[in-house]
């Protein structure tokens, strides 16, 4: 089996039989940089998004200043949709915790009011305020933001990436070096096929990758899904299941081939 196809063959459960034949180091290299790939492609997606923000906040953003406690905007900003409220206002002076529990009162599930010399902000069922003197001599302006600030956003999100993908790594191994029990477990009790613990390993890991390359992709798409971990839990034991039916059927078939190449077809019985 060539190696950089071996991520193909994950998805083909006929085609375990011969593919768990393979080196176990060669299934894992060949997933996990097929895991790798998958990240990288997110991780362009992720910049190409951040880029648009930045740029769009480049474009859309008032002039500002927030000097010795005060902010300064060239103009109001209010929006106003979907359950999100934001305000940037100076004419606003102080920001008190009333105000911004009477915009949650009126549906705002995320508030956020910026306001002269201080703001407050409601998100996940808590409400803060704060001046901005809190923050010791803080200055900045909208060249500053811009020039020095939102650049590193962009950082901040191939970071966040690269910790992503090693967090998915990690439990993908320790998830497979897990479920490798129950993989032998089914391919005993369910097909009557024992297995050694190198071929459950590899089995287990190869059958996770389908499930896994599946919700990676419509998570990519769909952002808001929900209970991802269980329906991927679920997914990769039905799909081992499978696996593990075209896995004995080819075991039996294999050493009934065996029994009459030596002479011991059933014709040659008794």
């Amino acid at each position: 089996m060539n190696f950089f196809a071996t991520p193909v063959f994950c998805f083909l459960p006929f085609k375990y039989y011969k593919a768990v034949k393979e080196k176990g180091w060669k299934i894992v290299l060949a997933i996990l940089l097929c895991i790798i790939l998958l990240w990288t492609i997110r991780g362009v997606k992720d910049q190409i998004n951040m880029i648009r923000f930045v740029n769009e906040v480049k474009r859309e953003c008032p002039d500002f200043a927030l000097k010795n406690g005060t902010l300064e905007l060239e103009k109001s900003i209010v929006f106003d949709e979907e359950g999100l409220y934001m305000a940037f206002d100076d004419s606003i002076d102080h920001v008190n915790r009333g105000d911004v529990d009477a915009i949650v009162a009126a549906g705002h599930d995320s508030v956020l009011i910026v306001g002269r010399h201080g703001g407050g902000l409601h998100d996940d069922g808590e409400t803060q305020v704060f001046n901005y003197s809190e923050f010791g001599n803080l200055e900045i302006d909208k060249d500053m933001l811009c020039d020095k600030y939102l650049p590193l956003l962009n950082l901040a999100a191939a970071a966040l990436d690269i910790f992503r993908l090693i967090c998915s790594i990690i439990v993908y191994c320790i998830v497979a070096a897990i479920l490798q029990f129950v993989t032998g477990l089914i391919s005993d009790l369910a097909y009557k096929t024992k297995l050694d613990m190198g071929e459950q390993f590899k089995i287990t890991f190869m059958a996770k990758f389908p499930p896994y390359f599946i919700l990676f992709i419509l998570g990519t798409i769909f952002s808001n899904l929900k209970f991802v971990a269980l329906i991927s839990l679920i997914l990769q034991l039905a799909y081992i299941a499978l696996v593990l039916f075209f896995y004995s059927k080819a075991a039996e078939d294999e050493q009934r081939m065996m029994l009459e190449n030596n002479g011991q077809g059933p014709w040659m019985q008794g």
